[in-house]
């Protein structure tokens, strides 16, 4: 799994580092709060492959 690669296409589906807030993340799961959402690319999101292992990201407008 290249984690590089995972998190450039979470970067740009998420509508690059000038949306994003801030972000913390656990062991399965990622926050990312958001300047507009309406920038998130959800369903593009849906399509990133984390290596066969399950995932949770949670997306909120601050």
């Amino acid at each position: 799994m290249d984690y590089k690669e995972i998190a450039k296409k979470i970067m740009k589906l998420t509508g690059e580092t000038n949306n994003i807030c801030g972000y913390t993340s656990c062991m399965i799961r990622l926050r990312v709060s958001v300047k507009n959402l309406g920038k998130v690319d959800l369903e593009g999101l849906k399509t990133v492959d984390y290596g066969g292992r399950v995932y949770q990201t949670v997306y909120e407008k601050t």
